[in-house]
């Protein structure tokens, strides 16, 4: 099996570029309690409109596309879906058993490796996420680079502004949208529903543009 240099650099490029988002969270200690609680909601309302505007309008149908088989891509979905329940499980009981309901400042460094330990598996199944994606066809990586890197700048800023954070539909599905109703006035009606449309309609313009270049 050969492997295409340019999927190799672009891997490696689009890596980098999301290791980069962790720097995103070094503006949170700029800002304002009061902006970060207008800006992240909106952040993770645009991320979860491109996790899943990715995933259903153009991961999904490629590999429907390629494989043929709708049932056998449908069940790798939920597959996928259930390794990621079991691990996020994992993670939340190791943290639930060794961190007491109370944060003292004896907390903080165990709570801060849980954070780091996380953060680095997250990592690692991104790096997995895109190095396959790129595989299977560059635009498709870059995309896939999008969709990620849209969802790890509000991760980052949440990290660092004390907001609470937790395959693509998954993630998308699990944390963020219940931590969307939270708030339910107005304005953020307004602004996350615009946020998530958003996302879904730059996957969508994504899609429109490979085609367009598949066929010139």
């Amino acid at each position: 099996m050969t492997i295409d240099l340019t999927s190799v650099a672009g891997t490696i490029a689009a890596c980098l570029a999301v290791s980069l988002c962790s720097l995103s969270s070094a503006t949170a200690l700029r800002l304002k309690p009061e902006t970060l609680k207008w800006l992240v909601p909106n952040l993770v309302a645009l991320a979860v409109g491109m996790l899943l505007g990715d995933a259903f309008i153009h991961l999904s149908p490629d590999a429907i596309q390629r494989h043929g088989a709708v049932s056998a891509v449908c069940l790798t979905v939920l597959l996928g879906m259930f390794v990621f329940f079991v691990l996020e499980k994992g993670v939340r009981w190791r943290h639930d058993h060794n961190l007491d309901s109370r944060p003292t400042a004896d907390h903080i460094l165990p709570l801060a490796k849980m954070n780091l330990f996380g953060d680095a598996m997250h990592n690692f199944v991104d790096g997995i996420l895109i190095a396959g994606s790129f595989l299977a066809d560059p635009i498709m990586g870059v995309t896939t680079t999008l969709a990620i890197v849209a969802h790890e700048i509000p991760q980052e800023l949440g990290d660092v502004g004390a907001l609470p954070r937790g395959g693509f539909i998954y993630i998308a599905a699990s944390d963020p949208i219940p931590e969307l109703h939270e708030r339910s006035n107005l304005p953020h009606l307004g602004g996350q529903s615009a946020a998530f449309a958003s996302g879904i309609v730059f996957m969508q313009f994504i899609v429109f543009f490979e085609q367009a270049l598949l066929a010139a």
